[in-house]
């Protein structure tokens, strides 16, 4: 079984500034009083139109993660509407072009992606043969003038048939936690139950924000924000061969100074947010607050929505299971609290679309936004 799932990694939470610290010590472990003053934040508006999960919905995630948990078919002959991963390079008049190649190519038999009757003579071959396809170019090909109506060869090497996996006990098993279909399907509904809870909770978390008093913003997180941001930007331009000025200058139309004035403003607001939610989690209790058991109930539910195991995680996350928990604990911690206590403020909130709109915006314009 081969799985490619681009797995998003970043933690689910609503941030404007979302580069992660890794390594830091215990998320907010200080009193809070001094930096914020709460102001309103139960009895709230929210918009409720997200909360109701569709079995529809339920089933399409299903099938999205089926549609990316394949075997690899190696035994059978290609047919028509087979999907037939293959390597493929193409001349004209024994010369390449652009677009000639490609190395592990997805290509659906009689989709018409190629030109020509490329896809039909695939058709009976199988994994391990190399094909020579000649097709023409149409005499109206607009993606490159130069090849209209020319002949070209194209060298093929079939790699495998992509069959998609079916859902059953038995791929449940393999691929979660879970054991049959039927707790699979609960525990993606309830997933995205939890998901739309927290969307909706978000909205109002921003209010609370905006109704809190932030008198001062604690200088090592602001800091150690910006200075991840930094380091982000500087290792991109180092590993693209770019000074850092000139990837600022010329990829960002930025200058460093400018930069680091931005990224601080930003940095203090994911601070405000994340400050908000730990005062209203302290003063709310009901174990709002997350701890270390988190991270191990965060990693679980990232792997179920994704059909992946310890040890296929690794592939896709580019790092062992381990070390993603080590290098992300702290941001986990402040991902879940967030998400608590977003659930929480939607279950003291009041569900009405008109005036959480109307809240909404008037929270831009306290802001000073447009």
């Amino acid at each position: 079984m081969k799985k490619k799932i681009l797995l998003a990694l970043t933690l689910i939470v609503t941030m404007s500034f979302t580069f992660l610290l890794s390594g830091c010590s215990d998320a907010y472990d200080y009193d809070l009083s001094k930096f914020v003053e709460l102001g309103e934040y139960e009895g709230l508006p929210y918009d409720p139109s997200g909360l109701e999960i569709s079995d529809e919905t339920v089933q399409n995630t299903i099938d999205e993660l089926l549609e990316e948990s394949y075997d690899e078919d190696k035994t059978s002959a290609i047919k028509d509407k087979d999907v037939v991963n293959i390597d493929y390079k193409g001349t004209v008049d024994g010369k390449e072009f652009d677009g000639n190649s490609a190395s592990g190519y997805d290509l659906t038999i009689g989709s018409k992606t190629f030109i020509d009757d490329f896809e039909e003579q695939l058709i009976g071959h199988m994994a391990g043969d190399k094909v020579k396809v000649e097709v023409t170019f149409p005499k109206d090909y607009e993606n490159d003038k130069d090849l209209q109506g020319k002949d070209a060869v194209f060298e093929v090497t079939v790699n495998y048939i992509k069959v998609k996996a079916e859902y059953n006990d038995e791929w449940v098993k393999a691929h979660t936690s879970y054991e049959t279909c039927e707790e699979y399907t609960k525990a993606t509904r309830e997933r995205l139950e939890n998901q739309a809870k927290v969307a909706a909770g978000a909205t109002i978390l921003t209010l609370a924000v905006s109704n809190a008093e932030i008198k001062n913003h604690p200088d090592k997180e602001v800091t150690d924000l910006v200075e991840q941001a930094v380091s982000y930007y500087k290792e991109y331009a180092e590993n693209n061969g770019m000074e850092y000025a000139d990837f600022l200058s010329n990829y960002m139309g930025t200058d460093e100074e400018t930069l680091n004035a931005q990224l601080k403003e930003q940095a203090k607001a994911q601070v405000a947010q994340e400050m908000v939610a730990y005062q209203i989690a302290r003063i709310c209790g009901e174990d709002l607050e997350a701890g270390s058991d988190a991270v191990d109930k965060y990693m679980q539910m990232i792997m179920d929505a994704n059909g992946l195991t310890e040890e296929t995680f690794e592939e896709t996350a580019g790092m062992s299971f381990d070390e993603y928990k080590e290098k992300y604990e702290h941001d986990i911690i402040i991902a879940t609290t967030i998400q608590n206590v977003e659930k929480y403020l939607v279950d003291k909130g009041v569900a009405d679309a008109d005036k959480a709109k109307e809240a909404a915006a008037n929270a831009e314009t306290d802001n000073g936004e447009e």
